[in-house]
């Protein structure tokens, strides 16, 4: 029960484990894991962090350590597994979506190659910080309905809209909903940056512009760049 005394042990159990894991089997690895997750609680936050640091990129990390340590209750503990760990299946990352903080939801909104059943779960609490950092991960994949959300949300956040518009790479069927949704902040925007600029201009070019998405097939699966 001793937090100094779990933690020396925790930090040489683990150079251990990294020393002699391509060599252990699973049933080796199943014990190191049910003895982690017994030191893990109740130990300080740096144990914590340098156990998350050295099993994060690990492709034979013990699997249920690896997920005590993302649904830790400290984001910069669980971020490094969040974001690396390939032990982490769909569900581990789900279930992290749905149940701990808009931190850590935010940290995961930034692991690559993030599946769109993920990313609809991210975005069901509306929350900026998250919809930054996914409109920010070029791999992440975004369904029509999570494209939908991000599109609403740029109604009222400029932020967003700003975010969206510098992703140069979207699905073709979402970029339509999106221009029609950010397209009263675009032309807000724009008025005052070019305050010299007729009203009626910045909404026909705006309008030429919708027209021109609109004009792509929704069968389409091309991605559209920024031309």
């Amino acid at each position: 029960g001793e937090s100094p005394r779990r933690s020396a042990i925790l930090a040489a159990l683990t150079n251990q484990y990294l020393d002699l894991e391509p060599r252990l089997s699973d049933r080796h690895i199943e014990l190191y894991d049910n003895v982690f997750r017994l030191l893990v609680t109740g130990i300080e936050l740096q144990a914590r962090l340098a156990l998350a640091e050295k099993l994060a990129s690990m492709k034979r990390a013990p699997r249920e350590t690896v997920r005590v340590l993302a649904h830790d209750d400290h984001v910069v503990v669980a971020t490094p597994v969040l974001q690396r760990s390939p032990i982490l299946d769909e569900n581990d990352l789900l279930s992290v979506a749905r149940s701990r903080s808009e931190a850590h939801r935010a940290a995961l909104a930034l692991r690559p190659e993030l599946g769109a059943r993920v990313t609809d779960v991210l975005l069901e609490a509306n929350e900026q910080s998250v919809a930054l950092a996914l409109v920010a991960n070029g791999s992440a994949k975004l369904s029509r309905d999570g494209a939908s959300a991000l599109a609403d949300m740029a109604r009222s956040n400029m932020m967003v809209a700003q975010a969206l518009a510098a992703r140069l790479r979207m699905p073709a069927m979402a970029v339509s909903h999106i221009v029609e949704a950010a397209r009263a902040a675009v032309i807000n925007t724009l008025a005052q940056d070019n305050p010299a600029t007729a009203a009626g201009d910045l909404l026909d070019a705006v309008e030429t512009a919708v027209e021109v998405v609109g004009s792509v097939p929704s069968e389409a699966t091309a991605m559209l760049n920024d031309q």
